[in-house]
């Protein structure tokens, strides 16, 4: 079950880190295009075409530590159980609702921590 879970992690991981790099490629060569010529939709499509193989290169070479996503995630989730019981006084009995609100923001995290990488790797480049 932890390795599936671990798995699970780092494929996320890889998949948001895949689409930030994409769209930063999107961005930064549009950008470069409309300083030099006036852009077309031919243009755009083939930016985007390249940008999206180039990122599924870089993901995939990307090295994830999925232990340390899993700890992070775990560590996460022991702040938001603790902060709920803290306040409410009562046991840590969360409805559906903020199970789902911890989910995203635990995928926020894991976004925020892929950024860094993702910056890492820019620099490097």
């Amino acid at each position: 079950m932890k390795n599936n879970k671990i798995k699970s992690i780092v494929k996320s991981a890889r998949k948001s880190a895949k689409e930030e790099i994409e769209a930063n490629l999107i961005t930064n060569l549009k950008e470069t295009v409309g300083k030099l010529q006036h852009g077309s939709k031919k243009v755009e499509k083939k930016i985007a075409k390249g940008a999206k193989i180039l990122a599924k290169k870089l993901a995939k070479e990307l090295v994830i530590d999925g232990n340390a996503l899993l700890k992070a995630q775990g560590e996460e989730a022991l702040k938001t159980k603790s902060d709920k019981s803290t306040k409410t006084g009562a046991p840590v009995s969360a409805p559906a609702k903020n199970k789902t609100a911890a989910k995203k923001e635990a995928e926020v995290n894991k976004a925020k921590a892929l950024n860094g990488v993702a910056e890492a790797t820019e620099i490097k480049s």
